[in-house]
């Protein structure tokens, strides 16, 4: 099937997601990765009037050590958490479990793997945030 008809938007900055946002409301749909968006879309089970694809703004790609905690961005792929020396050292049970799964997402219904972080001792690590596509 197809999808429904729909703006596409493929904003290169932060702030443009947020006035995309602000335009479109709960009409827009989110797209990070697409696995599960995708096919709502081509069954004709979801009618966003707006796209929005976030995969182009760098800023939401990151991996760093801050004030003690480790912050992953939204948009930083598994690939990326499963090579890094810092993940490893310091939440080897998210480590592992990049290592085990073949998405992080096949556990999409449940999140269990939000909780690696706060299984691990990462303090404020476990406050995941991010663009959700559902």
């Amino acid at each position: 099937m197809k999808p429904p008809p729909f703006a596409y938007h493929a904003p290169a900055h932060l702030e443009d997601i947020f006035d995309l946002l602000e335009r479109y409301g709960d009409d827009a749909k989110v797209l990070a990765g697409g696995q599960s968006l995708m096919p709502l879309l081509n069954f004709r089970l979801s009618y966003p009037s707006a796209l929005i694809d976030i995969n182009h703004v760098a800023d939401l790609s990151y991996l760093q050590q801050e004030d003690g905690q480790i912050r992953i961005g939204a948009l930083t792929r598994q690939r990326t958490i499963e090579f890094s020396e810092l993940v490893r050292r310091r939440l080897p049970l998210l480590h592992e479990a990049t290592t085990l799964v073949g998405h992080l997402r096949c556990l999409y219904d449940s999140h269990q793997w939000r909780s690696c972080p706060l299984v691990s001792d990462a303090g404020g690590a476990g406050r995941w945030s991010g663009v959700d596509d559902r």
